[in-house]
């Protein structure tokens, strides 16, 4: 496989993966900004519109600016939500992270299959198997990711705790 097929997959990867880490917090934020489970689903739907805005109307945006570019862009935007969450961890920051992480995966759906479709003109089945791995390995091992990070931390807190 080419080096460059690999940096795109992983880059597709990295933005789905980004795109679900918060995700078994959104109860904790919720509890702790004194609302409901009804608005954890509103602001994890907040997601749409980023999302469909940015598939539509930017979709074709890395023919004119550069695939590199918009990867890069998309990377970026995930940086900032990821960020963003990690320093003011709110019910209400989680809407704009959620707006964020819409664009960045709609930036890089269209861009990450095009781009792997120039590096493999002949593969157009390697190229939906790539996207397509990338993307549910992406999305589910971000909250996968999160969940057992608490696991391990929360257990080991505890029995340092219970040592003493």
């Amino acid at each position: 496989m080419k080096r460059s097929v690999l940096i795109v997959a992983t880059a597709i990867f990295l933005v789905t993966h980004a795109t679900n880490l918060q995700v078994p917090l959104y109860g904790t934020y919720a509890e702790i900004a004194g609302f409901g489970s009804s608005i954890s689903a509103i602001a994890f739907s907040a997601y749409v519109a980023g999302l469909l805005p940015t598939l539509i109307f930017l979709g074709g945006l890395s023919d004119r600016a550069g695939r590199k570019k918009v990867i890069l862009a998309s990377l970026l935007f995930l940086a900032l939500a990821t960020g963003l969450i990690v320093i003011h961890p709110t019910i209400h920051t989680l809407f704009v992270t959620r707006i964020l992480q819409g664009i960045g995966v709609g930036l890089i759906t269209g861009t990450g299959t095009a781009y792997l479709s120039n590096l493999m003109p002949k593969k157009a089945d390697r190229v939906a198997a790539y996207v397509s791995l990338a993307t549910a390995l992406g999305f589910s091992s971000g909250a996968l990711f999160t969940n057992i990070s608490l696991c391990l931390t929360t257990h080991w807190f505890h029995s340092v705790i219970q040592l003493f």
